[in-house]
């Protein structure tokens, strides 16, 4: 993989770090979000899950699904009641300040990801429709080769339609998928793992540890590291804690946006 500085290197701000899911992603909120993210000098904003028409099963709202996805055509389709511009409106706002607007996407995993022609599609339409080249791709499962094969098909489709500029954020969380001893560092990057304040055990040290520990087996450029807001829950560390998020100051610039939603990574 030849790396481009302005498409593989990037802070990126993504919307799913408030543990809000997608409660709050809409049009209006990503305008808001995109103002912060000029502020803190972030290169890329990314919709999680939520900008989609079609609901997931980690929606905050009932009913949803990640099984059949394509019973459904418009499921990947920019929900029009959050965002009545499709992303055109958000799309603009981003480029007017310098900043690559990115998605969030699932792909089908029914029969083995047999629907892989789909899936790329959906993709290849974003990137033609909105200019968007860099998608999150997470919920992936690979519990065979038949499996591994087709998403692997599905990745190298929207590469070759976009003549390899489309890149990835390969999410490692959780799931059976390609990871730091595996594959995947040609698509774009590895992301960590979600990471959360919520029960006091979010340290950036560990985190920078991490980042450590993995180099060893993989560059450190392809894989993308999670910094929290550290405003928030600051209450749930000990108030005599050293290493508590909120006394691992950011820059001063980004004090003045204890407001801001996201979570921000750096690769």
């Amino acid at each position: 993989r030849d790396r481009k500085p302005g498409r593989d290197n990037m802070i990126m701000l993504n919307t799913w770090g408030d543990r809000g899911q997608d409660k709050h992603v809409g049009e209006t909120f990503a305008i808001k979000e995109l103002d912060a993210a000029e502020t803190l000098g972030v290169t890329h904003f990314q919709l999680d899950d939520g900008w989609q028409t079609g609901r997931s099963s980690n929606s905050a709202f009932k009913g949803g699904s990640l099984s059949s996805i394509w019973s459904n055509p418009n499921y990947w389709k920019p929900n029009p009641e959050r965002f009545p511009n499709g992303l055109s409106k958000v799309a603009a706002y981003a480029k007017s300040k310098g900043i690559e607007l990115c998605l969030w996407f699932n792909p089908s995993l029914d029969d083995e990801y047999a629907n892989w022609r789909k899936d790329a599609d959906a993709l290849i339409g974003l990137n033609r429709e909105y200019g968007i080249r860099t998608f999150k791709i997470d919920g992936v499962w690979l519990k065979s080769a038949r499996a591994t094969e087709n998403y692997r098909r599905f990745l190298d489709a929207v590469r070759d339609a976009t003549s390899n500029d489309a890149s990835f954020n390969l999410d490692v969380t959780a799931g059976r998928r390609w990871g730091y001893h595996h594959f995947g560092i040609e698509y774009g990057n590895l992301f960590l793992e979600n990471r959360y304040t919520d029960w006091g055990n979010y340290y950036p040290h560990r985190t920078l540890r991490n980042l450590w520990q993995l180099s060893k087996f993989i560059p450190a450029q392809s894989l993308q590291i999670e910094f929290l807001n550290i405003w928030r829950n600051a209450e749930k560390y000990p108030a005599d804690d050293p290493l508590a998020p909120v006394r691992v100051p950011l820059d001063r610039t980004s004090t003045r946006l204890n407001s801001s939603h996201g979570q921000l990574s750096r690769m």
